[in-house]
């Protein structure tokens, strides 16, 4: 998965397909079986601006997933960071990317 996203404003296509990885090399994907996985946008600043975004898990075992972007998630112009929230069926969290945020980047339309 490219660590940058650039979308146009107001965009809801294309849906964002990624693979969650459990180290740095981004040899390990995370194994999902069993887990919830959401998706977070906050500014720069820390306004939310996509919370508890639903994902659906594409492949548990090779830790596939993708965002289908909702209108409003693309509205506010400038360059963000996202996260992935995993709660695993023993209830304990992780955040992925675990080494650097995702940068996504929304671009005025034409």
């Amino acid at each position: 998965m490219s660590s940058t996203i650039e979308m146009t404003q107001g965009d809801t296509a294309p849906v964002l397909t990624a693979t969650l990885y459990d180290d740095t090399a981004l040899t390990t994907p995370v194994n999902l079986t069993g887990a919830t996985v959401t998706f977070w946008v906050t500014t720069t600043a820390g306004a939310v601006l996509v919370s508890n975004g639903s994902v659906t898990i594409v492949s548990a075992a090779n830790g596939t997933v993708s965002y289908a972007w909702q209108t409003g998630d693309t509205s506010t112009l400038g360059t963000h960071r996202g996260r992935f929230k995993i709660v695993f069926s023993d209830a304990t969290i992780m955040h992925v990317p675990n080494f650097e945020d995702i940068t996504v980047r929304i671009i005025d339309g034409i």
